[in-house]
Order: structure tokens, then C-alpha cells, then sequence
């Protein structure tokens, strides 16, 4: 089943709640504007009356197996969802790196060994956690790695990940600036950190939707 138009993504009653969307997918998978819209959704796969029976039995969760091909990727398929690993063994025999970011927004990334314990390693940084191998190439463990701290409520945010930074003629581009520097007087080429009191900082949920499906396993240190 094939949904036609674009999906509301608020409630019609409460709109500050942020709304799950269920895709059910008989011949079509879900859209690739969907999945990067930065929505969270969740996609069945009803191919008959016992898929139907199964999910009134059971309970949701995602089955996927990389080795099949994706019409076999189980019941259920999530999109846009904080994916959190609590255990060191998902990330196990993969090249890992630790991300630490102290309070006035400067981080570093130290490749490390796959058996460090997930511990802070200094008192002063405000967030770390340990990373697995990127999977998207064009983006490096910092990008995840300060995503990951404005999802644990580490800080605020970077001006990243606001939707007023960036390039004119790509959307995609690193090489950004401020949208808003002619209107409000705001830096054309800020630190990323002063999006902590910047009042028009506003995220970007595609660009962070896109990132959140391609977020490798992680381990939050405490």
C-alpha cells in the first residue's frame, strides 16, 4: 500500500507531541523522503491475514538481517528512532573511536581499542561515548558524536545542526554559513558552539533524520 500525499507530522489535538507515523507496506516500501524527513515511523509488512494475527499476538519489535535482501527484512522496520547500545559486545571486532566534549564546545576523537570499558575517561568533559565504524564516509565521528550529546541532553546544540546553516547552492555542503546573518546581524561563519544561546537556533530534523538512520552502534560512557 502506497500512502498518497505527505504524511502530517503533528497532532491534531496536542500539537507539541510529536507524532509516530505507521507505514504499511503491501507492495511499496516506505519513501525515501519519508524515511529523511526526519519523522518517526514505523513500517509493517502485511503481506497476509497471518501477518495481521502475528501482530496482534506479539510484540513490536524490529527483525533485520543484512545478508537477505530487504523484502525479507522481517515484521517490522523503525525509522528516525534513537537507536542506544548499553552493551560493549555490539561493538566488538570493529574499528571504534571515543568522542569527548568538554563545556565550551571544543571535542576531540581518539581511536581507541574495542575492549576500553565504557567509563568516563575525565572528570572535565561534559559528554562521551564511544563509537563504531561511520557508515556514510562523508560525514566523521564528530558529527555523530555531537548529535549524540544534544540527544543525551549533554548541551543544546551546534549550530550543525540548525536548519538556517548552510550552502546556497548545496544543501549538503560542509562549507556552510549562517542563512540569517544579513537579517538578524547573527555571525556568518559561527562557532559552532554559540548555537547554545543563539534564540533563532531552530534544528534541522532532516539533516539529523538522515543522520539518526545512518547513527553507527555507540556506547554512551558514564
Amino acid at each position: 500500500m502506497k500512502l498518497q500525499g505527505r504524511p502530517s507530522t503533528k497532532n491534531s489535538t496536542k500539537r507539541e507531541i510529536t507524532p509516530i507515523l505507521i507505514e504499511i507496506q503491501v507492495t511499496h516500501k516506505c519513501e525515501k523522503e519519508k524515511i529523511e524527513s526526519g519523522n518517526r515511523i514505523i513500517e509493517l509488512r502485511i503481506r497476509n491475514e497471518k501477518d495481521i494475527e502475528n501482530l496482534l499476538k506479539t510484540t513490536l519489535t524490529e527483525k533485520y538481517n543484512a545478508k537477505k535482501d530487504t523484502d525479507n527484512i522481517g515484521f517490522a522496520k523503525f525509522y528516525g528512532f534513537k537507536r542506544v547500545s548499553t552493551e560493549i559486545e555490539p561493538i566488538r571486532n570493529i574499528k571504534t573511536n571515543r568522542f569527548y566534549l568538554f563545556e565550551d564546545g571544543n571535542y576531540y576523537v581518539e581511536p581507541i581499542s574495542c575492549d576500553t570499558l565504557p567509563k568516563k575517561k575525565y572528570p572535565q568533559t561534559i559528554f562521551e561515548v564511544i563509537i563504531g565504524e561511520c557508515k556514510i564516509k562523508i560525514y566523521s565521528i564528530h558529527f555523530y558524536g555531537k548529535l549524540l550529546a544534544i540527544q543525551h541532553n549533554a548541551i543544546k546544540g551546534f549550530c550543525l545542526f540548525c536548519k538556517h546553516y548552510k550552502d546556497i547552492d548545496n544543501y549538503w555542503s560542509i562549507d556552510k554559513f549562517c542563512w540569517l546573518y544579513k537579517k538578524y546581524g547573527t555571525p556568518q561563519y559561527p562557532e559552532q558552539i554559540q548555537a547554545k544561546q543563539c534564540k533563532y537556533y531552530r534544528e534541522d530534523k532532516q539533516f539529523i533524520g538522515f543522520l539518526n538512520i545512518h547513527m553507527p552502534k555507540y556506547i554512551i560512557a558514564k
